[in-house]
C-alpha cells in the first residue's frame, strides 16, 4: 500500500534489494513499488528514486537497471548495510518429479491435502493431471469492439478503483478500464485488497467474461510479458479448492522448467522418428502450454500413443502368460454332432452366430484353455451358440457349466438348452438356491458321477458342495454381475485349465471393442433371427398416462401380455420414484381392476418359491400384466408379451433400458415399448430420444460413450481398466498405430531384452500385474 511516511534509508534498501532478488515482479510491496516511493522523493536519495516512481510500467530490463542503479547511488554505507549480516543469496532450489507437492513455491497446507485428497501427492502427479480446457489469450480485443457477452481478453489501465460494502459480509470491488478505444466497468466480490494492487496500474491483463458490457470478476495480469497467464494457449485445469488458476499453471510452468529436461525417453529413436510424434517432454510440455492448436493435437497424439502402445504390450504379455500358464485338454472328435445338431434346429442361424461358433469350436480344439468373449445384442441368439460349444465338450465327453446371475436367467437357460440338447442326448441339470439341500446333494452326486453332462446354475456352482466329474468348459452369462473370486473358483472346479467362454447382451463401442480384443479374443453378433420384427418405442409424458394404459389394455384384449417395470420395490422418500409394491396396489383398485387375477406381482425381493410362481403363471398366459422390476433385465423369454410400460424411465441406464425392452418383439407380433417419464421435458432427454431413434444395441453403445464416456461406460474400478488407457481409447489413430508398433516391436524382440527397450520394459510390468 502506498504511504506517505518517509522509510529508514536502509529499510528503503532493504525493499529494493528484495525486489531486485525476486526478479522485479512488483510483487514485494502491496500496491506496488512504484506507489511506494512516491512518498519518498524527498532528501537525498529524490534523485536515484524518481526514474522508479513508474515502476509499474516498466519492462522486466528497465526495472533491473532502475533497481541497480538505484542501490549504486545511494550512499555506500546505506546500499551496503542490508547486505553485511546477511548470507550470500542461494539460488533458487528445483523441483524435481518426485518431490512431494509441499516443495512448490507457496504451497499452504490446505491445497496439499486438497491435493492429496485427489491422489497428487508428488510434482510428477501434478504434470499428469492435464487441463479440461484450453483458453486463447494470444490476442486482446479492443473495449469498443467487445461482444455484449461471451470471453474476452483485454489490455488495459485502471482508470478508476474502489470498494463499497453494500452489506455486511460483502464488498464489491469496482474498477473503469480504458486501452483508448474505450471503456469498460469490472467487477469483483469480496476481494477488496485489489483496490491497492490495481490502482493507478497501465497495461494490465483481463481476462474473463462480459455480460450485458461488463466485466465479471475477471483474472488479471499485471505483467503480461513471459507469465504463463498471458499472451498464449493458457491452460484451464480441473478446480481444486483453495487453489487458483493462476497458482496452478505457476506450479505447473515450474515443474516443466525445471524436471523436465531430466525425464528420459520411453521410446525408442525408430518409433519416433518414422511416426512423426514428438519427444515425451515436448508432448508434456506442449500439452499443458501449447504454442498453438496443432502443437497441442500432436502433443495429445503422443500421449495417447504412449498409453495404448504400454497397453497393448503388456496385454500381449497377459496373453502370452495366459497361454503358458493355462495349458488345458483339448476338445475334438466333436464334427459329426456339431453339424448334425447345427441342420436339426428348427431355425437358421444367423451369418453372426455360424461365425461365432466356428471361432469358438476353433478355440477348444486348441492345447491351451480358451478365453472368448461372445457378445451380441438382445435376442440375437446367443444360448444356440452356448450349445454348439457345450455340446461339442459333451461329445468329447467332458462336462460343461453355465453360470447365469440370477434364478430366472438359469431357469430359462436350463429351459433352453434341454429343449436344444435334449434331442441330442445331452443331460442337462439345473442347480439353484431355490432347491432344497437335499436337492441340492443329489444333484451334485449326479454330477459328480459324471450321470450329467451340463450344470446350468446361479452362484451354487461355486458353492463347497460343487463337484464335477471332468469339467472342461466354463461359460459365465453376463460377467459383469460375478466377482473375480466367484469366476476364478468356477474355473478352479475343473480339472486343470477348463476353457472359458463369457457372454454379454450389453454391447461394446466399435472403438473400445478394437481395444478390449487385445485382453480376450472377441465374438460378436450383430444380426438379429429371421422374422425378429422391430420394437416400436415411444417416449411418453404425464399427461399421456391414460394413453399408454388405453393401448395396454388393447393389447391385452387381442389376447398379448405386458410388463409395467418399475424403478423401486418399495417406495422411498428420498427417491420420488413409483415403486412396484405401491404401484401394483393403485392399479389393481385403478387402471388395470378389470384384471382381476391376471395382474401378477415380481420382484428380486420376493422369495423363490413365489417368484417361481409368478413367472411359471406368466409363461402360461394366466397372468396378463406383470407389475415389476428391473429383475426381468435378463432372462425371461414370453413370446407372447407385446408391450413393455418403463415407470420413471430416465431413472434407467441406457443400456438397461435397452434390455427391458428386449423383454419384447420375441414372437412374431408387432410390439411397443412405452417410455413413460415422470418429467414434462422428457423429450429433452438425449438418453431416450436414442432409444426411440434405433433398436440396436451396438448404436446405443456408443450413445452411451459419447454421453457417460467409457471409464463409466465399462466400469473402470470394477473393470480395472486404467482411466488414462480408455480416455486414450477414443482416439482410434493413435490406437491403430499403437497396435501396429506393438506387434513389430514384439515381432523383433519378444522379451523387450534389447537395451533401447530396457525403460520400455520396465513400464510394462509395471502395467501387466500380477496374474489373474
Amino acid at each position: 500500500m502506498a504511504s506517505n511516511r518517509q522509510l529508514d534509508p536502509i529499510a528503503l534498501a532493504r525493499i529494493l534489494r528484495a525486489e531486485l532478488e525476486d526478479g522485479c515482479r512488483d510483487k514485494r510491496v502491496t500496491g506496488g513499488l512504484g506507489a511506494l516511493l512516491q512518498g519518498q522523493l524527498s532528501g537525498p536519495q529524490a534523485t536515484v528514486l524518481a526514474p522508479l516512481v513508474d515502476y509499474g510500467r516498466l519492462s522486466q530490463e528497465q526495472r533491473r537497471a532502475g533497481l541497480e542503479n538505484a542501490l549504486q547511488g545511494l550512499p555506500r554505507e546505506v546500499a551496503q548495510a542490508d547486505r553485511a549480516p546477511r548470507r550470500p543469496s542461494r539460488r533458487r532450489a528445483r523441483v524435481r518429479l518426485n518431490d512431494p507437492v509441499s516443495q512448490l513455491p507457496r504451497a499452504n497446507p490446505k491445497q496439499i491435502a486438497a491435493l492429496a485428497e485427489r491422489g497428487i501427492k508428488t510434482c510428477s502427479n501434478l504434470l499428469g493431471k492435464f487441463p479440461r480446457d484450453y483458453e486463447d489469450r494470444r490476442v486482446f480485443g479492443k473495449i469498443a469492439a467487445l461482444p455484449q457477452d461471451g470471453a474476452v481478453a483485454v489490455l488495459a489501465d485502471v482508470v478508476r478503483i474502489s470498494t463499497g460494502r453494500p452489506r455486511r459480509g460483502l464488498s464489491v470491488t469496482t474498477a473503469t478500464l480504458s486501452d483508448g478505444s474505450g471503456r469498460i466497468q469490472a467487477t469483483w466480490f469480496n476481494q477488496p485488497y485489489l483496490a491497492d494492487s490495481l490502482r493507478g496500474r497501465s497495461q494490465v491483463a483481463f481476462f474473463g467474461a462480459i455480460r450485458q458490457g461488463k466485466l465479471n470478476s475477471p483474472e488479471y495480469e499485471l505483467n503480461p510479458e513471459g507469465s504463463p497467464n498471458a499472451g498464449r494457449i493458457v491452460p484451464i485445469y480441473p478446480q481444486v479448492p483453495g487453489i487458483t488458476q493462476k497458482q496452478r499453471r505457476a506450479w505447473s510452468a515450474r515443474i516443466i522448467a525445471d524436471a523436465l529436461p531430466e525425464l528420459p525417453e520411453p521410446l525408442p529413436p525408430a518409433i519416433i522418428a518414422e511416426t512423426g510424434l514428438p519427444d515425451r517432454r515436448r508432448a508434456l510440455a506442449d500439452k499443458h502450454f501449447p504454442p498453438d492448436e496443432e502443437a497441442r493435437d500432436r502433443a495429445q497424439m503422443r500421449l495417447d500413443f504412449d498409453q495404448l502402445f504400454y497397453y497393448h504390450l503388456a496385454a500381449a504379455g497377459r496373453r502370452r502368460r495366459w497361454r503358458e500358464q493355462s495349458s488345458s485338454q483339448a476338445i475334438s472328435e466333436f464334427e459329426s454332432k456339431v453339424e448334425g445338431f447345427v441342420a436339426e434346429l428348427p431355425f437358421a442361424l444367423t451369418a453372426g452366430q455360424s461365425r461365432a461358433i466356428d471361432e469358438i469350436l476353433d478355440d477348444l480344439r486348441q492345447p491351451f484353455a480358451m478365453h472368448r468373449l461372445l457378445q451380441g445384442d438382445v435376442g440375437s441368439g446367443k444360448t444356440a451358440v452356448a450349445a454348439c460349444a457345450l455340446l461339442a465338450a459333451a461329445s468329447a465327453g467332458f462336462q460343461g457349466a453355465l453360470m447365469a446371475p440370477t434364478q430366472i436367467l438359469a431357469n430359462q437357460h436350463h429351459q433352453t438348452l434341454q429343449q436344444l440338447l435334449g434331442p441330442a442326448g445331452v443331460r442337462v441339470e439345473l442347480v439353484t438356491a431355490a432347491l432344497t439341500p437335499g436337492e441340492q446333494t443329489r444333484s451334485w452326486d449326479r454330477v459328480a458321477d459324471a450321470e450329467v453332462d451340463v450344470v446350468v446354475g446361479t452362484q451354487a456352482l461355486v458353492s463347497e458342495a460343487a463337484r464335477f466329474a471332468n469339467l472342461n468348459l466354463v461359460i459365465v452369462d453376463e460377467q459383469h454381475r460375478f466377482g473375480v473370486r466367484q469366476r476364478a473358483t468356477l474355473r478352479a472346479k475343473g480339472d486343470g485349465n477348463p476353457h472359458t467362454l463369457i457372454m454379454s447382451a450389453t454391447p461394446i463401442p466399435r472403438t473400445l471393442a478394437a481395444a478390449v480384443s487385445s485382453e480376450i479374443d472377441v465374438s460378436q453378433i450383430r444380426e438379429l433371427p429371421a422374422g425378429r420384427r422391430e420394437i416400436k418405442t415411444i417416449l411418453a409424458s404425464p399427461r399421456q398416462r391414460q394413453r399408454a394404459y388405453d393401448t395396454l389394455l388393447s393389447e391385452v384384449a387381442s389376447g398379448a401380455q405386458a410388463y409395467i417395470v418399475c424403478p423401486l420395490v418399495e417406495a422411498s422418500e428420498s427417491v420420488p420414484a413409483r415403486s412396484v409394491e405401491d404401484e401394483y396396489k393403485r392399479l389393481r383398485g385403478g387402471p388395470l381392476s378389470g384384471l382381476g387375477e391376471g395382474l401378477g406381482l415380481l420382484h428380486g425381493q420376493l422369495p423363490p418359491v413365489r417368484k417361481q410362481a409368478q413367472m411359471d403363471a406368466f409363461s402360461a398366459g394366466r397372468t396378463k400384466v406383470l407389475v415389476t422390476t428391473s429383475v426381468v433385465e435378463v432372462g425371461v423369454d414370453v413370446p407372447n408379451a407385446t408391450v413393455v410400460m418403463i415407470e420413471g424411465a430416465e431413472r434407467f441406464g441406457l443400456a438397461q433400458l435397452h434390455q427391458l425392452r428386449g423383454r419384447v418383439g420375441r414372437g412374431r407380433r408387432e410390439s411397443l415399448c412405452l417410455l413413460m417419464s415422470d418429467s414434462q421435458d422428457a423429450s429433452e432427454n438425449e438418453r431416450l430420444r436414442a432409444m426411440t431413434e434405433t433398436n440396436s444395441g451396438f448404436e446405443l453403445a456408443e450413445v452411451d460413450l459419447r454421453l457417460r464416456g467409457p471409464g463409466e461406460l465399462l466400469g473402470v474400478r470394477q473393470s480395472g481398466y486404467d482411466p488414462d488407457v480408455i480416455k486414450a481409447w477414443q482416439n482410434p489413430a493413435a490406437n491403430e498405430l499403437a497396435r501396429r508398433w506393438a506387434e513389430r516391436t514384439l515381432k523383433a524382440d519378444p522379451e523387450l531384452a534389447r537395451r533401447e527397450h530396457r525403460l520400455l520394459k520396465r513400464i510394462v510390468r509395471q502395467r501387466q500385474g500380477p496374474g489373474d
